[in-house]
């Protein structure tokens, strides 16, 4: 965690039949009919339920790639007040989010005491820094194939904006680095494990109080 600002996590008691359920749901929303993914598309940011596609140069990136995927996002805080507004299809999206959803926002809570405990502080340190009523979103990402993939790239070189971000990996596919000492290093998941990683936040909160 300090020293890499990623971790991996098990025993997270969220459920492995939940997390492969959630996969499941991602990926046979992105695999729906064109028609009803397009119901969906939105470039307007302020949109809280959309798919935007990113099959594009990466303007921001001095790479001389593109990037190729698509993307569907939510929030998820309070869940109740939001799965009216998630699609219909298909229809177990909105059947395991809610449950997954919880388990995830208890276990962020979790490991934002942890961290402030392990930093000296009082256990709802962080947790109240980060405003005690946070905004939750999820970001689905699915990187489809590309017909020249030496030329496109996922997601380019980027860090997470927010405090937490806790990923579940799609277990038979690899592609995630972590940048340590100049360095690329390829994210091997371990079975079971959630992946999480410290965002723009947290590093900002801990530059200003430790510096």
């Amino acid at each position: 965690c300090e020293e890499y600002g990623f971790f991996q996590i098990i025993n997270h008691k969220v459920p492995r039949e939940l997390c492969g359920s959630m996969l499941t749901a991602v990926i046979d929303l992105f695999h729906l009919p064109p028609e009803h993914k397009t119901l969906l598309f939105s470039d307007d940011s302020t949109k809280d339920v959309r798919i935007c596609y990113h099959y594009r140069k990466n303007e921001a990136s001095q790479e001389k790639i593109a990037l190729w995927s698509e993307v569907f996002k939510h929030s998820w805080h309070p869940i109740d007040d939001f799965t009216h507004t998630l699609p219909m299809n298909p229809p177990q999206y909105r059947e395991v989010i809610a449950p997954y959803a919880k388990c995830i926002g208890g276990l962020m809570t979790l490991l934002l005491s942890l961290m402030s405990q392990g930093l000296g502080l009082e256990p709802d340190c962080l947790n109240d820094r980060t405003g005690g009523n946070p905004t939750y979103r999820v970001q689905a990402n699915h990187y489809p194939p590309c017909p020249n993939p030496k030329l496109t790239l996922g997601l380019g070189v980027h860090t997470d904006r927010d405090a937490l971000t806790v990923i579940l990996p799609t277990p038979e596919v690899q592609g995630l680095q972590v940048m340590k000492d100049e360095k690329w290093l390829v994210v091997d998941p371990v079975p079971g494990a959630l992946i999480v990683n410290l965002g723009d936040q947290l590093q900002v909160y801990f530059l200003f109080s430790f510096s």
